[in-house]
């Protein structure tokens, strides 16, 4: 009997210890770590059409126009078109742009929530060049003996441009004297004449007198 109730303490003490233990170790164990899916960040999609203009920069002066164009990803629409400064520049419903005053500003195209951009620089409007016609004759003044042939040797300029193509006439104070065709000066009697040199080129005209004398040989 001794024997039987030392082998029931035996085996309660046995059990309260694993019962113990595997509590402790329950305790000890790291809970599992659920992870968090990771979810990307929605892209944008690309816009269904997409609109440029034909330049980015263009540079006119004051009273200028210039024809811009609308390239558009989708053909026959209607772009508006507008101007950050409308005092520097206007822009019609077609993109034609005209320069009003010395500055910068923006021309917009815009369609369907796009927009391109094109920065317009104007300048001071220049001075229209001045049509000139000179002699190659020094102090427009030539000495010639009877019966020479001499060149007038005139040049047309506009502004700082030698210009071909100008119309020229000649005109003669006195008859007689001279003889002037094709440019070529024939003297025929001893005396002094003026010959008018006038030009017309691009609506502008100009002249300059050279004065002959024809000497003995």
């Amino acid at each position: 009997m001794r024997k039987v109730i030392i082998c029931i303490l035996v085996l309660l003490t046995f059990t309260a210890c694993f019962t113990a233990c595997k509590k402790s170790k329950d305790k000890t164990q790291t809970p599992p770590v659920t992870s968090t899916p990771v979810t990307s960040s929605p892209t944008s999609e690309p816009p269904a059409y997409t609109i440029e203009i034909s330049q980015s920069e263009v540079n006119l002066f004051v009273g200028d126009t210039l024809q811009l164009e609308a390239i558009v990803s989708k053909p026959n629409v209607y772009v508006f078109w507008s101007v950050q400064d409308s005092s520097i520049a206007k822009v019609s419903d077609e993109g034609e742009i005209t320069a009003l005053a010395v500055g910068q500003t923006i021309c917009y195209a815009k369609f369907g929530g796009q927009e391109a951009m094109c920065l317009i620089k104007v300048s001071p409007k220049q001075a229209t060049p001045m049509l000139s016609v000179e002699v190659g004759h020094i102090n427009n003044s030539l000495t010639m003996y009877l019966g020479d042939v001499v060149n007038v040797n005139a040049t047309v300029k506009l502004g700082d441009d030698v210009v071909d193509g100008a119309s020229v006439e000649y005109a003669l104070s006195s008859e007689g004297i001279v003889s002037i065709e094709d440019n070529v000066i024939v003297s025929k009697a001893v005396g002094t004449v003026e010959i008018e040199v006038k030009v017309s080129y691009q609506g502008q005209e100009a002249t300059v007198t050279l004065t002959v004398t024809v000497i003995e040989p």
